[in-house]
């Protein structure tokens, strides 16, 4: 799992952010990547109250491997949209 800081994305609110990415094998189901992720970063990424903020992409690489990569905001964004 590689792990930066900053704003490594230049997400548009440019806010500072911690971004977690790494590969899950082939055939991995996305939500199942997403539970993974919440149980490896001690967060939780979707549900209700006292959830992180931020977001999770996950892609399908062609060899069938997915690629995770989880966006956890330093502050609550004050603009959602």
């Amino acid at each position: 799992m590689r792990t930066r800081i900053g704003n490594p994305s230049n997400e548009a609110h440019g806010q500072s952010m911690r971004v977690y990415d790494w590969g899950a094998p082939a055939g991995t189901d996305p939500h199942a990547a997403m539970l993974a992720a919440e149980t490896a970063l001690g967060v939780k990424l979707v549900g209700t109250t006292g959830e992180a903020h931020g977001f999770v992409n996950t892609s399908r690489r062609p060899d069938g491997a997915i690629y995770v990569s989880v966006h956890l905001y330093d502050t609550p964004c004050a603009d959602p949209a």
